[in-house]
């Protein structure tokens, strides 16, 4: 046989013979070997070099000897392959090191768990231990694993730490030479945990009430045997009455459904809830923990969400992110939404519910990471405009105040970086309850999935900018806009709104804050906001903004009216101004007005209230101002 080739041959891991061998093999290979010795071998490809060496594949290191190299090359004859390559010696196989470990899946709350485990190994397991901790902590217990009378390893898990926050653990087993082996080998073991009736409490009281600040974002931590939300709340709040307790779902349509047309109370959604009794709280009913070695996963439809944190500890939002890897933020709710320029929600809360936005007009996916390990965490959720608030320049927050609702997640601000259009810092208007009172800005030349926004951020301009924004609801209450923020701006601006209904110009600079009443059905109402040079200034608003020449008392609007109307007066110089008010008869029932005001327009909103808050009956009232030496008057009818 012409051994003009050299190959190297490779034992499998049954293979016990311990000499190492040079095989010198020809293309009549498969002639050479006997059919027992053939099961027990196979050939791979290894590269060596002439001048010795080290080659690992697999369980296998192959070493080479000095001398020259042959050319590389293949051959293959069913069932054999060689390749050429160099003259090599075949090591020992190393024996295996296999953790068999079958885990629980689910546990009773305050029971310890046992962790049993065999291993497969050749050589005798030196240590075993078992590393485990509950859910949201960050670092791992540790526990040395002792040998069973069997020849298992075994640890418990106190009860302490089996809790509604559920349990990870793996384990690491080391034999005589050092060799680890880690059981997963990959991930984590996780125990649901079980909890009993009455399940987990929210021992935080509702408000109560039925204005806008009674209302409450929830959601659930655990997977409840019983999801039907009347089942879970029922025995805390009574049969459902809408009267005593409601409960509603935003729906996909971005409509709101009340129960019994809710979904059920599952891991991951968020609900608004309302008691009218105060200091309500209520039990889960009993229910398991959700997995903690696999991310969990929301479905978000198309604009806005109601989620809520599955698990029973806090989740930072660097754990969260979309399917399509696109910037958002979390919004809370307690009466109102929070503001995220200056308010940003950090973590997912347990019973809290939030509101996030999917601005793909496609389904996408929330995920929740639950591991809160900082080495898990460099994926971490996009925040929209998180490492840009810091470019902010100045900023006006926005609120609108009535008498059952308020509205204060407003922004309008300059930042360096912002865009001239739509950018991540200009956040949506989240959904409204109830017909409470909202602004927004108005953005339907943005051509996005909504229209509304929360927020306006645009570029800082030498000369001004101005904003437009709507204020919607409240028909039947009084509602005043308040400006926080003015000291912010450059001096060298100045800072007006205009009423677009009434044409009313408003110093934000000397008052920064404004009231006015709906007529009859209209509920919305639009203003603009100008920040700039007294030249832009001037410019935007032409004659609308030209200072008064004369003292008025200008027309009471609306006028008669049921619950509120909004009184204006001009002064053309700072003056002491009372405005009282007198029935037919002539007797002072209200002082509305007694101070030192600034020239310009002003407005207040009478609620039809007497001198100590009464409600003054229909009829027919003087209004009387006195601004200096001016005395003015007019009539208003209330009708009731």
């Amino acid at each position: 046989m012409s051994l003009d080739r050299l190959y190297c041959l490779i034992a499998r891991p049954n293979f016990r013979g311990r000499a190492c061998a040079i095989l010198m093999l020809g293309a009549a290979l498969p002639a050479l070997l006997p059919n027992a010795f053939a099961q027990s071998m196979r050939l791979e490809q290894m590269q060596q070099v002439g001048a010795g060496g080290r080659s690992e594949s697999g369980s296998f290191t192959l070493f080479s000897t000095a001398g020259a190299v042959s050319p590389s090359g293949e051959m293959s004859q069913a069932p054999y392959s060689t390749v050429s390559g160099g003259r090599l010696l075949v090591s020992e196989p190393p024996s295996r090191l296999i953790i068999i470990h079958a885990p629980s899946q689910l546990a009773q709350a305050q029971a310890a768990i046992l962790v049993s485990t065999d291993v497969d190994a050749a050589n005798r397991i030196r240590d075993a231990q078992l590393f485990y901790k509950q859910g949201g902590e960050a670092a791992f217990e540790s526990v040395a694993m002792q040998e069973s009378a069997q020849g298992s390893f075994e640890a418990v898990i106190p009860g302490e730490d089996v809790t509604s926050r559920g349990v990870v653990y793996y384990i690491i087993v080391t034999d005589v030479t050092g060799r680890m082996s880690r059981g997963p080998s990959i991930g984590l073991h996780a125990v649901s945990v079980h909890i009993d009736e009455p399940g987990l409490l929210l021992d935080e009281g509702l408000p109560g009430g039925v204005d806008q600040g009674a209302y409450r974002l929830i959601s659930v931590p655990l997977d409840l045997e019983n999801k039907d939300p009347e089942a879970v709340l029922s025995d805390d709040f009574g049969s459902y009455e809408p009267f005593n307790w409601r409960f509603f779902e935003l729906a996909f349509d971005q409509s709101v459904a009340e129960y019994p047309n809710t979904s059920d109370m599952t891991l991951g959604k968020g609900f608004w809830l309302i008691a009218r009794e105060a200091n309500k709280v209520f039990d889960t009913g009993p229910g398991a923990s959700a997995p903690l070695n696999e991310t969990f996963s929301i479905a978000l439809h198309p604009r806005w969400n109601l989620i809520g944190n599955p698990f029973d500890f806090e989740v930072p939002v660097e754990n969260l992110s979309l399917g399509q890897d696109v910037p958002f933020e979390l919004r809370s709710y307690e009466g109102g939404w929070n503001n995220p320029i200056n308010d940003r929600v950090s973590e997912l809360q347990p019973f809290e519910g939030y509101a996030v936005f999917n601005p793909s007009s496609i389904v996408d996916s929330l995920y929740i990471n639950p591991d809160i390990r900082e080495d898990q965490n460099t994926a971490a959720g996009k925040i929209a405009g998180q490492a840009r608030t810091g470019s902010i320049g100045w900023a006006l927050e926005i609120t609108a105040l009535g008498r059952r609702s308020r509205d204060a997640d407003n922004v309008a601000a300059v930042a360096d970086d912002a865009a001239t259009g739509w950018d991540p810092m200009d956040y949506p208007e989240p959904p409204n309850m109830d017909t409470f009172v909202s602004l927004s800005f108005p953005h339907p030349d943005w051509g996005r999935l909504t229209e509304s926004y929360s927020t306006d951020v645009r570029p800082a301009s030498q000369d001004g900018d101005q904003w437009h924004f709507e204020v919607k609801g409240g028909a039947n209450e009084p509602v005043r806009l308040a400006f926080d923020g003015t000291e912010s701006v450059p001096l060298e601006q100045e800072i007006w709104l205009v009423d677009e209904f009434l044409e009313q110009p408003i110093n934000l600079r000397s008052d920064p804050s404004y009231s006015f009443s709906h007529a009859g059905g209209n509920t919305v109402r639009q203003f603009k906001l100008v920040v700039g040079s007294r030249t832009f200034i001037s410019q935007t608003l032409g004659d609308v903004q030209a200072l008064p020449e004369e003292f008025e008392l200008l027309p009471i609007f609306p006028n008669p009216f049921n619950s509120s109307s909004t009184i204006r007066y001009a002064l053309p110089e700072p003056t002491h101004v009372t405005l009282n008010v007198f029935n037919v008869v002539g007797n002072h029932v209200a002082t509305l007005v007694d101070r030192t005001e600034a020239e310009g327009f002003h407005s207040l909103v009478w609620d039809g209230s007497g001198m100590q808050g009464n409600i003054l009956p229909s009829g027919l009232y003087f209004l009387q101002l006195q601004a200096g030496a001016t005395q003015l008057g007019q009539t208003v009818v209330i009708v009731r």
